[in-house]
């Protein structure tokens, strides 16, 4: 499990860092947006490294499908927000963009979780 917890990081970084440098031009602010966006990249990457243990040792309890549904909210948190950094830096984004849409499901997975956490405790 320790594994996850800097694997999936490490992945997210590195795969994020190789498709934005290339949309990136040469700047004077280039080292500040890698860094900036790496910053969203890893606290993302870390959130869904710890939903996916926690989906991992529930698995086996009653709590296993609502950890299940945690995790698959975070993960489809964790892709818009990839998306949305990797606009960002691109300046690609608009406020109508369809990564909204991604980022309001995945809200309402979330909350589903919770509530259905609630109610098995």
């Amino acid at each position: 499990m320790k594994v996850t917890l800097v694997l999936i990081p490490v992945i997210a970084v590195s795969t994020f860092t190789i498709i934005a440098y290339d949309a990136w031009e040469e700047s004077d602010t280039l080292a500040f947006d890698l860094v900036y966006s790496n910053l969203f990249v890893i606290g993302t990457a870390l959130t869904l490294a710890f939903a996916i243990i926690g989906a991992s040792i529930f698995r086996e309890s009653t709590l296993k499908e609502t950890w299940l549904l945690l995790a698959l909210g975070i993960f489809l948190w964790a892709m818009a927000d990839f998306a949305f950094v990797y606009l960002e830096t691109i300046e690609a984004f608009t406020h109508n963009h369809p990564i909204n849409t991604l980022w309001m499901v995945s809200f309402m997975i979330i909350i589903y979780a919770l509530f259905k956490h609630h109610k098995a405790l």
